[in-house]
């Protein structure tokens, strides 16, 4: 049975793994890499261009979504404006995290978030859509960094003991992800553990003594 192109309606072989012909084949995939090209130039993407994006198949996306990725860690950092193009990308068309897996990449979205919080001492809906990108073990380095860097400061206020309960709360951590460090002050470990019962014995009398001596 006689075939024809859905884009100009020219007659295609009926074994031609596409619904295009060669033309209207060759004219999309041009596209295709115009729009990868403006993407990775501009560190952003606009509503035209994800409607562009719309009239592709999901596996020609996955084929620029990865290339796409490569170039913005070239420089070894991911920053917002990167960020925010593969969240838009993943909620339109449904990529999954383990998609997302290319390179250091989920290293570069954890290393992200966890300086925007430490910066502005705050956890929020962002952080959270941005961890989703992102394997359980990222999650618990994301709580273990970003109390290493809290405890590196001088004086570690209320609000950055409310960060850290915020992030083990909405991130779902138990008690043992935590990242236990010598250097952690001890009342971090006061706000932080709810139910000691779920540490082991050694741990919850260090934290008896230490709690004893702030005292």
């Amino acid at each position: 049975m006689a075939r024809n192109c859905k884009e100009c309606g020219e007659k295609i072989s009926i074994l031609s793994t596409t619904a295009l012909c060669k033309k209207c084949n060759a004219k999309l995939i041009s596209e295709l890499n115009d729009l990868k090209k403006e993407i990775i130039s501009e560190r952003n993407i606009n509503v035209k261009q994800l409607g562009k994006l719309k009239k592709f198949e999901k596996k020609s996306i996955r084929k620029i979504f990865k290339p796409v990725i490569y170039e913005f860690i070239k420089k070894r950092e991911i920053g917002n404006s990167e960020l925010n193009v593969i969240l838009k990308i993943v909620k339109t068309f449904d990529i999954t995290k383990e998609e997302i897996d290319y390179g250091q990449t989920w290293q570069f979205i954890t290393n992200n978030v966890r300086k925007d919080i430490v910066s502005s001492v705050d956890f929020n809906n962002d952080h959270i859509d941005k961890m989703k990108l992102v394997s359980p073990y990222y999650r618990r380095q994301l709580l273990g960094s970003v109390i290493e860097d809290f405890a590196s400061q001088k004086e570690l206020g209320e609000s950055e003991l409310d960060v850290l309960s915020e992030i083990q709360k909405r991130l779902k951590l138990s008690n043992t992800d935590i990242n236990f460090n010598e250097k952690v002050k001890p009342h971090i470990y006061v706000h932080l553990i709810r139910d000691e019962s779920t540490l082991p014995e050694a741990r919850v009398v260090d934290i008896s003594l230490q709690i004893v001596m702030l005292t």
